[in-house]
């Protein structure tokens, strides 16, 4: 049986999804937070009032009911990306009308920095730990044309030097000679 997004509706084979990025639960499909989450970061980021708790509680419940239904019905990869996407909006459009002119800002904020993380794919490079041990790091990748990637901001610092390859210790070497790229 074929596993599909949830997040985007892609099929998906994999801990991550290849289209949209997002970590997929064990099942398949995009992990997705809970309402408890939700209404959490919400009420941490935009500072959400008790009234306005009240008003978004029914809109992530009928959400989250409605994103159900879609991955039951037996619609195709496009029609469920095209109706996953229609939900989130509707959802995103009744969240933005509860909110004050600040709160909508900082929302808008919020959702145009999480589409472009969505865009981006994680990698991962090594460096060179304080012991001289190759030490993994984290990266998220931009676009690529198959020779050249672009790394988008992380914890990797520009002009640091990451590892490229290995050389075989039991042969001898010379100071220099380690394969490394400045970024």
């Amino acid at each position: 049986m074929a596993s599909f997004c949830s997040n985007c509706g892609a099929p998906v084979a994999g801990p991550f999804c290849g289209r949209c990025g997002q970590r997929l639960q064990q099942g398949g499909g995009a992990a997705q937070p809970s309402i408890d989450q939700i209404r959490e970061r919400l009420t941490k980021s935009l500072g959400l009032t008790p009234e306005q708790l009240q008003k978004l509680e029914p809109i992530l419940q009928e959400t989250r009911e409605k994103m159900r239904a879609l991955a039951t019905r037996g619609a195709n990869d496009n029609e469920r990306r095209i109706e996953s996407q229609r939900i989130r909006e509707a959802s995103r459009e009744q969240i933005r009308a509860i909110l004050t002119p600040e709160q909508r800002a900082k929302y808008d904020k919020e959702m145009a920095d999480a589409r472009a993380g969505r865009q981006a794919i994680s990698g991962r490079v090594f460096v060179l730990g304080p012991d001289a041990k190759p030490v993994p790091v984290t990266v998220r990748l931009g676009i690529t044309d198959g020779s050249f990637t672009e790394v988008l901001p992380s914890d990797l610092k520009e002009g640091q030097e990451v590892l490229v390859g290995t050389s075989d210790s039991r042969s001898p070497s010379r100071p220099g000679d380690s394969p490394r790229l400045r970024l």
